[in-house]
């Protein structure tokens, strides 16, 4: 995928920072770039390396505290303020070559900057870069984020491709996250019947987090509402009470949660609505 970096009011830092270059879509599948170390593993290293990392991580909150400092309220002062966060940013990247817990945190934190700038692309690429550096952590929820920018900026081909690079080797929760996007793309993309094929997967994983199958079911129903299929949606909606309420007991904290995030799916509320709209059409008759 061919990056356009547009430089927009920064300065030889930014340079710096997009010089790094981004990552081949074939190099993020694959899961390459630079270390990854585990939690586990960073015991294992020296005190001098120990500390460098929790030097940087000092560093990574200072540098982003500048997007608040004064608490701009204007537009021109948060555009003003997160410029200067970036910057700074740039600096602890910089700083801490060869130490890619922080510097993939510094790429993941600007790209979310430079999302908020407006500055999309650049955006993408610091994601992508956050990916290579330290695919353990950040290969799936920072292509995730390349493709919530991809798809703001209604390229729903590459989003779809970001979504399902962050799906593709994924775990845990950034892997369903991305399962129900690549769900929400196809389905914009007029593939309906692969959104739902994606969605069914997720509702029906045993494995996965209960409140991410809630999403995916909601998005099921939604789907069929959309077409008029009230009898599909219903259909949808009693599968995931019965599926969801059986995991958990009421009286337990989980199984409240649970049954509070069903009454609350927005498929079940637009189709209360729809029904009470048709029951009023009949009785006005």
């Amino acid at each position: 995928m061919k990056r356009i970096i547009r430089l927009i009011g920064v300065g030889s830092l930014s340079l710096f920072c997009l010089s790094l270059g981004p990552v081949s879509g074939q190099d993020l599948a694959q899961g390459k770039g630079g270390r990854a170390i585990s939690q586990k593993k960073e015991k294992q290293l020296s005190p001098e390396q120990r500390k460098r990392i929790r030097e940087g991580r000092r560093a990574l909150i200072e540098a982003s505290k500048k997007a608040r400092a004064g608490q701009p309220r204007t537009a021109e002062a948060k555009a003003k303020a997160r410029n200067i966060a970036f910057e700074a940013l740039v600096k602890v990247e910089a700083k801490y070559r060869g130490v890619p817990e922080v510097q993939a945190e510094a790429a993941y934190r600007e790209g979310k900057l430079l999302a908020l700038l407006g500055r999309s692309r650049d955006a993408v690429s610091a994601y992508e870069r956050a990916a290579r550096l330290l695919p353990e952590r950040y290969r799936s929820k920072a292509l995730i984020q390349g493709g919530h920018v991809m798809r703001r900026m209604k390229k729903l081909g590459d989003a779809l491709k970001y979504y399902r690079l962050a799906l593709k080797g994924g775990r845990g929760l950034d892997a369903q996250r991305a399962r129900i996007w690549e769900g929400k793309v196809l389905a914009r993309l007029g593939r309906m019947e692969d959104a739902r094929k994606s969605w069914k997967v997720l509702c029906s994983s045993s494995h996965a987090d209960p409140f991410q199958r809630i999403l995916a079911f909601d998005a099921l129903a939604g789907s069929y509402l959309r077409q008029g299929d009230l009898r599909q949606a219903r259909l949808v909606l009693k599968d995931a009470d019965e599926t969801l309420s059986a995991l958990s007991s009421p009286e337990e904290k989980l199984g409240k949660k649970i049954q509070e995030r069903l009454s609350r799916m927005s498929s079940r509320r637009r189709l209360r609505q729809r029904l009470e709209k048709e029951a009023a059409a009949k009785s006005g008759k």
